[in-house]
């Protein structure tokens, strides 16, 4: 058709791509089938695999925390353990070099505290030390 030609009643105007429109249709009966498939699996209930494999997974993750809990206590021993040893060995007495850790931390590290004028790595002021 061009602009101005005659049509006549039955004639053509325009043709609609339905390509994307069968495309989508294609694969929403494809996901139907996929839940309607899913759903009648459903509905007899969980298989005797897929109840000892809950049960597996359950008795898994139950491990997996007893040894966290586990880590977790042994890590805060160690800790206390290595703060006592830290003590001990230093005392109160505060370091004219830092010991090493991250700049900007303001961690204190056997008695040393970095300060706002420091960049952790000894240069700088010495207040706060």
């Amino acid at each position: 058709m061009t602009v101005g030609q005659t049509v006549k009643k039955g004639d053509t105007l325009a043709v609609a791509d339905s390509t994307a429109a069968q495309l989508q249709l294609t694969s929403s009966q494809g996901t139907l089938a996929s839940a309607q498939s899913k759903l009648t699996t459903d509905s007899g209930g969980p298989t005797a695999l897929t109840k000892a494999q809950a049960a597996n997974q359950l008795n898994q993750a139950k491990n997996s925390y007893s040894q966290a809990v586990a880590n977790r206590k042994i890590t805060g021993q160690q800790n206390s353990l290595t703060l006592s040893q830290s003590e001990r060995l230093h005392g109160a007495q505060t370091h004219t070099t830092p010991a090493p850790h991250l700049p900007g931390c303001g961690r204190v590290v056997c008695g040393w505290r970095r300060d706002s004028r420091s960049d952790c790595s000894g240069s700088g002021s010495s207040a706060g030390r």
